[in-house]
């Protein structure tokens, strides 16, 4: 449940740090001090669509901090599931908005970005304000709480659903490894064999590529080659018009020799000489046979060059490269060779996959057959509680249709809630309701029902009192009652009757310095009776608390009778 909201800097609120309790709280004030400021934080901390109008004069950013406790251990899995986050039984969502543009979100001090925001901030808390409807307006959510409302009986056939359709999903993929229906599975056998042979044809060496390439720079570098390999040899071997360094050498050991009869380092000299001598004699055969292999072949290099191309292009085709190829021609292999012996196998897994496909649609008009009873029953406990709130003529009704698919995850149904407020109009679907008020009190209707099957802890209500007044607001205070015993509530309100069954009272106020401010505060005791005064319309004077304290006596009496 929402427990602390921190605000700052958003339209009149400059800084506010208010906590609310866990039950029924209600926000009151003068019309035009900035009560609906409140639903816009709080919208703006859940993920709506950035209103950069929100940001308060003066100042560079806004920021809205919201702090849940008891958080119900299917939204902290939920969460966890989407996002990685890890979450206790504590939680903290930020949201800030800078005027260079930028925006950003956190939920427990991580990072995400709006479009998760608003779907974990959907789990925590319901805003129902004029045309607000967030979740209860999607067909998916509807179609989980109509599944609720089973109280598990729809759960255990969903979960039989999901492993039927798993098994269904790898019959699936058998098959489609043994190449799919008859006509597939040929024609993949006519492809993984003109691949081998394309393969086998091509008959590739290990860097054989890597070698043409090598071949093909050094023949078109022919000229370049010979000229270099010319000069070493005429430096080292022979040079009509200097000594080369063969001769150089051999004049060296002549006349080092004659120095060994003074000692080893002169024999020592002479002996390096001398393998200098017979590696420079070498190195000359070496260079001179390099320089007589050297040719240019126009047809060789043309034959490179196809060679080169046509074991790029099978690269491309079939791994990227050597070590690619090789193993896209083992699984080939593998697989021609499982084609060409499946079609035993096939058959077998194509009846299995049948016989799946019937108790697939055995478990889903099962479903089918449970969320109809159920959506009979459910419609009516709605359209009672309804009734109940000022719409006496309304009519409800769950309309379950087929889905296009022939299976899915949730059974073959969709759910739609349908309304008509007034006699002699059609049922339409709930998100075609014009009406503010009527789609609040629907909303409470509906959550009055599903209390203690929905895990959304935290309802906020705006325009919950329109068109009521009198026995109608009391009764509707009393649904709040009863509903602040299962979930937390929240509801900005004008009726007396409403501030005088809160179990926590807020007022919003404004006020001028130097500059406008909005600002909420809870309200005391004493307090609190000029308030409900105020609401009723009374004077404050003496007599005006005493009617306040009777009647915020007698809320206080119905409280204590509610039984949870």
């Amino acid at each position: 449940m929402l427990v602390n909201l921190k605000i700052k800097n958003v339209a009149l609120i400059d800084n506010l740090d208010i906590s609310f309790g866990n039950n029924l709280n209600v926000i009151s004030g003068e019309t035009g001090s900035g009560k609906s400021i409140m639903l816009n934080a709080m919208g703006f901390v859940f993920g709506d669509r950035l209103d950069k109008t929100l940001l308060r004069e003066g100042t560079d950013h806004m920021r809205v901090d919201a702090f849940f406790e008891q958080v119900d251990v299917g939204v902290r899995r939920y969460i966890e599931d989407l996002t990685g986050i890890m979450v206790d039984e504590e939680l903290i969502i930020t949201r800030e908005y800078f005027d260079s543009g930028k925006t950003i979100c956190k939920v427990n001090n991580e990072n995400v970005n709006t479009a998760l925001l608003k779907k974990i901030s959907s789990r925590l808390i319901d805003i129902h304000g004029q045309h607000e409807h967030q979740s209860l307006m999607d067909n998916e959510y509807q179609l989980d709480i109509l599944d609720m409302f089973s109280k598990g009986e729809v759960e255990t056939y969903l979960d039989k659903l999901n492993l039927q359709i798993d098994e269904l999903n790898e019959i699936n993929q058998q098959l489609e490894n043994l190449g799919g229906n008859v006509e597939q599975k040929q024609n993949l056998i006519d492809l993984y064999r003109y691949q081998i042979g394309e393969i086998d044809n091509a008959d590739i060496k290990p860097n054989e590529y890597e070698e043409v390439c090598l071949q093909i720079k050094e023949m078109k570098s022919y000229e370049k080659i010979v000229e270099k390999l010319q000069q070493v040899y005429s430096n080292l071997c022979d040079n009509p018009y200097t000594t080369p360094a063969s001769e150089l050498i051999n004049s060296s050991v002549r006349q080092v020799i004659t120095l060994n009869e003074f000692g080893e380092k002169y024999l020592n000299v002479t002996n390096r000489l001398d393998s200098l001598s017979v590696e420079l004699d070498d190195i000359c055969k070496n260079v001179s046979g390099l320089i007589e292999e050297c040719n240019f072949d126009t047809n060789l290099l043309q034959q490179l060059d196809e060679r080169a191309d046509y074991i790029k292009d099978l690269f491309r085709k079939y791994g990227g490269d050597y070590q690619g190829l090789i193993k896209y021609y083992d699984e080939i292999s593998i697989k021609l060779n499982n084609l060409v012996n499946s079609e035993e196998k096939y058959n077998d897994l194509s009846n299995k996959r049948n016989r799946l496909l019937e108790n697939i649609h055995i478990t889903q008009d099962k479903i089918t057959e449970i969320r109809i009873r159920n959506a009979n029953n459910f419609s009516k406990q709605i359209q009672k509680e309804i009734r109940l709130l000022g719409m006496p003529n309304a009519n409800i009704e769950i309309k379950i249709s087929r889905r296009a698919e022939e299976y899915s995850r949730k059974g073959q149904d969709m759910v739609e809630f349908m309304f008509s407020a007034n006699i002699g109009f059609e049922l339409k679907p709930l998100s075609k309701i014009a009406s503010g008020g009527e789609l609040s009190r629907f909303m409470l209707a509906y959550k009055i029902v599903v209390a203690e099957l929905d895990e959304i802890d935290t309802l906020i209500f705006d325009e919950i009192d329109t068109g009521l007044s009198g026995q109608m607001a009391y009764v509707v205070a009393q649904c709040l009652a009863r509903l602040s015993r299962y979930k937390q509530v929240v509801t900005i309100s004008h009726l007396p009757q409403l501030a005088c069954m809160a179990d926590d009272n807020f007022k919003v106020a404004k006020y001028s310095d130097s500059s406008t401010h909005t600002v909420l505060s809870k309200i005391t005791e004493s307090q609190l009776y000029q308030e409900i005064a105020r609401l009723m319309g009374l004077t404050n004077s003496e007599q005006s608390i005493i009617v306040a304290k009777e009647y915020k006596e007698k809320c206080n009496t119905y409280k204590q009778s509610i039984k949870i």
